[in-house]
């Protein structure tokens, strides 16, 4: 799999059947909690265009939208700043109370 992924495809994205998502390890790291991480994936896949490594897999009926998160696509999302969670914010960047 090439490290810097595939560039963003309309026609592609016109088939896409399945999307998953893969963590990098500093990710990963940062961010353990598995509905979190659920949140976070939903997030990416609503805009694949800013995703940071994305990758089209073929399939017999289209094809599937894998991202890898990285720690980059966490900084932009908001969820982490300069390498550590953010407190006080959920991943949709609301206020915790």
């Amino acid at each position: 799999m090439p490290a810097a992924g595939d560039k963003f495809d309309l026609y592609r994205e016109a088939l896409v059947v399945e999307h998953d998502a893969l963590w990098s390890e500093e990710a990963a790291r940062l961010v353990p909690d598995p509905t979190v991480r659920a949140q976070i994936e939903q997030r990416l896949h609503a805009e694949p265009a800013q995703a940071a490594v994305l990758h089209y897999l073929r399939l017999y009926t289209g094809f599937c939208r894998r991202i890898t998160v990285t720690v980059d696509d966490l900084k932009r999302l908001g969820v982490v700043q300069g390498g550590e969670v953010s407190t006080g914010e959920t991943p949709h960047g609301d206020r915790q109370q």
